[in-house]
């Protein structure tokens, strides 16, 4: 049984280094460069739409209960 112990402990190890390896690979160029993963005039253009579209359709489903026709 302790051989069983040591083995988790190894892989949750081994998951924790790649797990920051390839969090650091994916951010760090983000923070290097400071850019951001969404550009500036894309929130405009995309995010306030959709998000004008939700509130519409969650104001519909909780004060009129109509489900949206998807």
């Amino acid at each position: 049984m302790p051989t069983l112990k040591r083995y988790w402990k190894n892989i949750y190890l081994l998951y924790s280094i790649l797990f920051l390896l390839i969090t650091a690979a994916i951010f760090v160029p983000y923070f290097a460069m400071g850019t951001s993963l969404i550009w500036q005039s894309d929130g405009i253009a995309q995010h306030f739409p959709a998000l004008v579209d939700w509130r519409v359709t969650l104001h519909q489903l909780l004060f009129n209960h109509i489900w949206a026709a998807q």
